[in-house]
């Protein structure tokens, strides 16, 4: 018998015995090497396992990308350390063309340690869909996933800032909630990037002042959501009982953030995922903010509702080590905006709260928790200089670059694919990349443009990072513009404590904005474009209101498409660079309706000449007197092996803007 599904895809059965299979042309996706079976607690699946074949999902595996030769426990363990599964979801997903999701909400494993692979659940139904797709188009995988599933939530913009979470009411903080106000006083005079506090996040923990047990005093609550709003801070509740007062503390406080703990959903599977979604009601329903919520314990779906976390754990450099991959290997669930705690919530030195943080700034979401360490304070401040300098550094680099990061978030609500993105789901090509190693396994890309590589040892050890692995083309160094041509892999990179090793793939248009301390706190009226010309590429800016719902539900969102035409060796001074962006694609209420323009073009010679629109624009005797001027171009080799700025003023941004940095003098006509 056979079943034709959609794009070609075939189930074929064969009767006795009764054996199913999947194909794709003539290509076989699956096929099972045993009927399926069931004893009294579960039902079980068994597909071929062939040559090279490589799994990956299942969830959040804290430590694991690469499934072959593992057994993937899909199911709640309370284990947040490595090897543990905090936010397991019934999906995987084949080298071979296919993904399996289980609709389930009961425990199982999927045995990929050696042929056959054997797919189980504690239930003795079977109820699964099957997706096709070329193979290695993880991609389509995903879309596919999504699609029964639902897409990643669009998070507001406040929450790609820095979270700060701890139990203010206390007696470490005077039981009084009111403390919060002087912390979020000393952001903002640090200078230090954030945007939203969880005031009230410990066991026990209220909102008040006096030495009441677990208060709900909804006067200071009034009192401190409005104090941190007027400093561009938005509020939440953490609970690890349940949330009964949601509606007032929204719609009459004005919180727009929650967080469930792991007290209140442990028991995971349904009950977790619908004690989130009630979270979700309680914001959308109580005002018209979109959902921002945290939460463990995840499963199937759970990734359009919650940033999922990787539990309560202690820093240390093995803490950064095992998380990439845990982050990185969500991806291929649709878990799209995850994270851990800021150098743990136990545990920590000042080392490791820097490496921590930043390659949590190439994320989208990251938080701080409070109270629970020796030092128990988890502020960016905590331990100091030059520590806190480090800390700003990239905090402030987060805060510059977050079109990038919200365009990646829609991009994720729109398809599924995550902004941050395991290697062998960014170059599924690559063959390298289908096995388990340092250079597939430890590090990632925060979107198509950008390759981070965590350290995770002391500078005391080694102040390089090693086994930092480059695919197939071009590569440009963030800090200093060197380049590398791939495939190579990198050893002895020079990682002193301020640098976390970035390379940028050529090609790449990275938007960006000037500083600000909390995402809205500035019109955007400067769209930042740092462009690695190589060849034709391009890159679509979203931007919508940052708050509400119009985007989501509503047509209220804009694109503003950059494309850059150029020789694939530009960057070495051959032939023209030609940066077109286009009129913008859209609107939403406090869009702005011009903007200048600064585009930072990266190339190891200067241009002779650049035209806007189709006429010179003036070259400036030196960056200081651009940055002065709102247009004209400078060429300046010191700064990361070689960028031409170019300023563009103000203008219309229903106007499409042309510039051209020519490699030869050119006449006019």
């Amino acid at each position: 018998l056979e079943f034709s599904g959609g794009g070609g895809a075939v189930l074929r059965a064969q009767k006795e015995p009764l054996l199913l299979s999947m194909h794709l042309g003539n290509i076989t996706l699956w096929a099972e090497q045993a009927g399926l079976t069931a004893n009294s607690t579960a039902t079980f699946q068994t597909l071929g396992m062939s040559q090279g074949e490589q799994y990956f999902g299942g969830g959040m595996q804290n430590g694991r990308i690469y499934h072959r030769g593992h057994r993937v426990r899909v199911s709640i363990d309370y284990n947040w350390a490595d090897g543990g599964n905090p936010n397991a979801a019934p999906f995987y997903m084949s080298t071979a063309g296919y993904g399996v999701y289980r609709n389930t909400w009961s425990p199982g494993y999927y045995d990929f340690t050696q042929g056959p692979a054997v797919l189980a659940h504690n239930e003795s139904r079977y109820d699964a869909f099957f997706i096709a797709a070329k193979p290695l188009d993880y991609a389509a995988l995903l879309e596919g996933y999504t699609w029964v599933t639902g897409r990643p939530f669009m998070p507001p913009a406040y929450g790609l800032g820095l979270g700060d979470s701890d139990c203010y009411h206390n007696t470490r903080h005077g039981n009084d909630t009111n403390v919060v106000k002087a912390v979020a006083s000393k952001y903002r005079e640090m200078r230090l990037p954030a945007s939203w506090f969880l005031p009230n996040d410990g066991y026990g923990c209220g909102f008040g002042k006096g030495d009441a047990v677990f208060p709900s005093d909804f006067d200071t609550l009034d009192e401190v959501v409005k104090d941190l709003n007027q400093q561009g801070f938005q509020v939440g509740l953490w609970s690890s009982t349940g949330l009964p007062n949601i509606s007032r503390e929204v719609a009459g406080s004005g919180t727009r953030i929650g967080k469930t703990d792991v007290g209140w959903i442990g028991d995971g599977y349904r009950y977790a995922f619908e004690s989130v979604d009630l979270v979700v009601r309680g914001i959308e329903d109580n005002s018209d903010a979109r959902r921002f919520v945290w939460t463990v314990e995840g499963w199937a779906g759970t990734h359009r509702n919650a940033v999922m976390w990787s539990g309560d754990d202690s820093g240390s450099f093995d803490y950064i080590r095992w998380q990439v991959p845990s982050f990185a290997g969500a991806g291929f669930s649709a878990q799209a905006h995850v994270s851990g705690d800021i150098d743990g919530i136990y545990g920590g030195s000042a080392e490791t709260y820097v490496r921590d943080l930043q390659f949590k700034c190439m994320m989208t979401v990251l938080m701080v928790m409070s109270g629970w360490a020796p030092n128990p304070d988890k502020q960016p401040w905590t331990w100091g200089e030059p520590y806190t300098s480090i800390n700003r550094q990239y905090l402030e680099l987060k805060a510059r670059l977050f079109p990038y990061h919200y365009t990646l978030s829609r991009m994720a609500f729109d398809t599924g694919m995550p902004p941050i993105r395991a290697m062998a789901l960014e170059f599924p090509e690559d063959p390298v990349l289908r096995t388990n190693f340092t250079g597939s396994a430890e590090q990632f890309m925060s979107g198509p443009a950008m390759l981070v590589a965590p350290v995770y040892h002391s500078v005391s050890e080694s102040a390089v990072r090693n086994d930092i692995y480059l695919p197939t083309g071009t590569w440009v160094d963030f800090w200093n513009g060197t380049v590398f041509q791939g495939p190579t892999t990198l050893q002895n990179y020079d990682a002193p404590l301020d640098k976390l090793p970035m390379l940028v793939r050529a090609g790449s248009i990275i938007p960006s904005y000037p500083l600000m301390q909390y995402p809205g706190e500035k019109p955007a009226s400067e769209l930042v474009l740092d462009v690695y010309p190589s060849g034709n590429t391009g890159f679509r800016v979203y931007e919508d209101d940052g708050v509400t719902r119009k985007a989501v539900e509503g047509k209220e969102f804009a694109w503003t498409q950059v494309t850059v035409t150029a020789a694939t060796r530009a960057m070495d001074g051959q032939g023209d660079v030609e940066v077109m962006v286009g009129a913008v694609d859209g609107s939403f209420t406090g869009m702005v309706t011009a903007r200048s323009y600064n585009l930072q073009v990266h190339m190891a010679h200067g241009p002779a000449n650049v035209t806007v629109a189709g006429k010179f624009t003036p070259q400036r005797r030196s960056r200081a007197e651009l940055d002065f001027t709102a247009e004209g171009w400078y060429y300046d080799k010191s700064d990361r092996g070689g960028v031409a700025h170019v300023r563009v003023g103000s203008t219309a941004t229903s106007q499409a803007v042309e510039v051209v940095l020519l490699a030869s003098q050119a006449v006019l006509v």
